[in-house]
């Protein structure tokens, strides 16, 4: 008889799910701003929560209906695995759309990928509704044992395909692109991979948990984030210009040039900046009517390209609103070619 036998593997599910309930309802509490400021990441990681804690009341059901087994525990166990499975991919998906967000700072982007991604969970959910019926994906003998068929383990895999999805896209935008920003996805993704990891030992026990702890470690993570965003998060407050700077002295940071775009018409600026500038962008919100992109190139005809369709855009938007006009005018900054290895080569220039 094994240690988990041993124990119980219905109290150790029981116990886990129960403190990764606990984890996501002090994540709630801790996370209060998310409900004021519904910005898009805010609402995906409330989303996340809301998904990992039903994903914990499954697995709560689940274990408790093994644990008395009376006469509803098959069916409760079945509702249990069932919506708690949809939970999680569900949560995954929202995943990928938050890392996604928190890369790319675009709604467009988001929007786009929204119908490709959903039409898995879609197509699965549909496939455990029917279980429900046939139990293709899994059954519940007379002694509320789970046995898991094939096509269980095939939709698992999408699961992992998830994770795998979210992780090529954060490491691709970090080897193309080069980031400033501190957001990583390593504090969520290892919990939640030990979580499944233990999968093996004790059947929906630790997979919540992970998810439960990734979260937190995320939202500690992110504390920073928030810190430097502007009211419009598609643009970071002048506080970021300092972590920049600090960046550049601990040679953490890839700028290497800006370009500083002022006007007389701060919203209508912000507007285009948002629509011209590249979608991976980090631009800082100096103050009103002033912004501050910062680059990873030092290409001056990639910043002439992106200056010249910024002006284009601008000089359009100023002939047909000629009462809010936002007169453009912009300037490039550059290291000085005499002081080589200074590292705050924008902080005089830039106030």
């Amino acid at each position: 008889m094994s240690m988990m036998e041993t124990i119980g593997e219905e109290t150790v599910s029981l116990y886990m799910n129960f403190f990764a309930l606990m984890l996501i309802l002090a994540l709630v509490s801790l996370s209060h701003r998310l409900l004021s400021r519904r910005t898009p990441a805010d609402k995906l990681f409330l989303y996340l929560c809301i998904a990992a804690g039903i994903d914990s009341i499954c697995g709560i059901i689940y274990s408790a209906a093994k644990a008395f087994r009376a006469a509803w525990s098959g069916t409760a166990m079945l509702l249990g695995i069932t919506v708690g499975r949809i939970a999680v991919l569900t949560l995954l998906f929202l995943w990928i759309l938050y890392v996604d967000y928190m890369l790319n700072r675009s709604r467009d982007h988001l929007i786009r990928r929204y119908p490709v991604l959903i039409a898995p969970i879609g197509l699965i959910t549909v496939i455990f509704v029917i279980n429900l019926f046939t139990g293709i994906l899994f059954t519940i003998d007379e002694n509320l044992k789970v046995h898991l068929s094939t096509l269980y383990h095939i939709l698992f895999g999408i699961n992992i395909a998830y994770f795998v999805i979210s992780s090529a896209v954060f490491f691709k935008y970090k080897k193309t692109v080069g980031s400033l920003s501190f957001f990583s996805i390593a504090p969520f993704l290892i919990p939640v991979v030990a979580g499944a990891a233990g999968e093996f030992l004790c059947f929906y026990a630790s997979e919540s948990a992970g998810f439960a702890i990734g979260l937190i470690f995320m939202h500690f993570s992110m504390l920073a984030c928030w810190q430097f965003e502007d009211a419009d998060p598609a643009f970071y407050n002048p506080s970021y210009l300092e972590y920049v700077r600090d960046c550049l002295k601990n040679g953490s940071s890839p700028v290497k040039s800006a370009v500083e775009f002022s006007g007389t018409n701060d919203e209508a600026l912000a507007s285009i900046l948002k629509m011209t500038l590249p979608m991976k962008h980090e631009t800082v919100h100096l103050k009103e009517n002033s912004f501050l992109f910062l680059s990873a190139r030092r290409n001056d005809n990639y910043l002439e390209g992106l200056t010249s369709l910024v002006s284009m855009t601008a000089k359009q938007y100023d002939s047909e609103h000629t009462d809010s006009a936002i007169k453009l005018e912009f300037r490039y900054l550059f290291p000085d070619k005499d002081h080589p290895e200074r590292t705050d080569w924008f902080k005089d220039e830039v106030q």
